[in-house]
């Protein structure tokens, strides 16, 4: 059976300012008010950043990050970050019985990179705002009572979120499936999760993959929640390559197992990522599973750092080993394990970066007649630049390209707001051509 093709996305609508206690320090003393506009060096976090210095860069990204979620939807400001100076680490912390433990300051915490340890120049507490995606394995191994369990539980998790949260839905089979693009529209999730139907094979590592892919850019803590029997029987992405992904990310992944057959993915995938696992061989506790997993999101730590060993000009990106510890205390902390230092190319290739027969698609949404809430079901993967356009996707060959020009040109953009750029290919004007039934747009 073919795959599907990757999905695209553009930005979602802007989330609603969410009512939550917050605790927000800075040791460097400096914080902007929220009575004044912020300066434009720091409104353009993490772009603009590294010309501050690392403790006001990352006051103001923690800043921005818990306070003004509407700010986010322009600049995911408080990701996880390399190639800079600011390293930012979102922590969860637990007592024996696994209960969240809250109230915690920054002089609780002892963060280590490389074993090294490192001052903590940001903080923030509290209960950040959450782009998650709920991704659901409806394959015919889960037909029956595993499935009609795992809609249940995902109704209560869909419950247990907040206003300002913002929710994915995934379908795992032979292919992967956005069922439900990310947003706060509890409604449309409803919907999605009671239409799932068994059917096919399972493509768990694509799932992981691709799931990880299109809530990375989501503003907020992101994470992945994970609920499948847990064998792969169809991805072309190997464990490995899906191991590979999740550490590159800032995304908890929160594998559940269900059933008796134990799963080495899932607990690596938990470990590496900050998440938690879980292997249910009761369907009926699958609900207050996905409930532990609510109340383990609902309450993070954000510690920022400038690295005491910053990376070099020049070299290429190096793993950095990071340990969040909390001093004298018998809790857990779970946080992601490490970050790659220095510059990664940005998202959106020039044609050097291009491999050879790669075409690059980039959208103008500076266009009026161009709407962003016209295209939801594309799904969050687009990278904004300077220019006010935005990069879809990076495709491999002509059929991926041309299905990516389509499926905008079906949500209504016009040819004139596409960029199509090729890498020793006269086919993009050809492409643009083809779908468009005239030789318009940009090349």
């Amino acid at each position: 059976m073919p795959k599907s093709a990757p999905a695209l996305a553009c930005r979602p609508r802007a989330a609603r300012r969410p009512a939550v206690n917050r605790q927000l320090t800075s040791p460097s003393g400096w914080l902007p008010s929220a009575r004044r506009p912020l300066p434009a060096a720091v409104a353009l976090l993490p772009a603009a950043h590294r010309q501050l210095p690392a403790a006001v860069a990352l006051a103001a990204a923690t800043w921005l990050a818990v306070s003004q979620p509407a700010a986010l939807e322009r600049q995911a400001v408080a990701q996880f970050s390399s190639g800079v100076q600011a390293v930012e680490v979102y922590a969860s912390v637990t007592d024996a019985r696994g209960e969240p433990v809250t109230g915690l300051t920054a002089d609780a915490f002892e963060v280590l990179e490389d074993g090294e340890p490192q001052r903590i120049s940001a903080f923030a507490a509290g209960e950040f705002p959450l782009s998650v995606a709920l991704a659901v394995d409806r394959s015919a191994s889960m037909a029956g009572p595993r499935l009609e369990q795992a809609i249940a539980a995902g109704r209560s998790f869909v419950g247990a979120l907040r206003p300002a949260d913002r929710l994915m839905l995934v379908a795992i089979s032979s292919r992967v499936e956005v069922v439900a693009p990310l947003s706060d529209d509890r409604h449309a999730a409803l919907r999605a999760l009671e239409g799932l139907r068994p059917w096919s094979t399972t493509a768990l590592h694509d799932a992981i993959v691709e799931s990880i892919r299109l809530v990375q850019p989501g503003s907020g803590r992101r994470a992945l929640v994970l609920l499948s029997d847990g064998v792969d029987r169809y991805s072309e992405a190997t464990a490995a390559e899906a191991i590979t992904r999740a550490r590159q990310s800032d995304v908890m992944v929160y594998p559940i197992a269900l059933g008796r057959q134990p799963s080495t993915l899932f607990p690596q995938l938990a470990r590496l990522t900050g998440g938690r696992s879980f292997q249910v061989t009761d369907p009926g506790k699958l609900e207050s599973t996905l409930q532990a997993v609510a109340r383990d999101l609902r309450y993070q730590y954000l510690l920022g750092y400038a690295p005491a060993r910053p990376p070099e000009a020049g070299n290429a990106p190096d793993w950095r080993s990071i340990e969040v510890r909390v001093r004298g205390r018998d809790l857990r902390v779970r946080a992601r394990d490490g970050y790659y230092a220095g510059e990664r190319p940005a998202r959106g290739a020039n044609e050097e970066g291009l491999k050879h027969g790669a075409f690059e698609l980039t959208v103008d949404e500076a266009r009026p007649e161009v709407s962003r809430d016209g295209i939801q079901e594309l799904e969050v993967s687009m990278a904004e630049v300077e220019t006010g356009r935005y990069t879809v996707g990076v495709f491999k060959d002509v059929p991926s390209a041309e299905r990516g020009i389509e499926a905008l040109k079906r949500q209504g953009f016009p040819s004139e707001a596409l960029s199509l750029l090729a890498k020793d290919s006269p086919d993009a004007r050809a492409l643009l051509k083809k779908v468009f039934g005239r030789p318009t747009g940009k090349v």
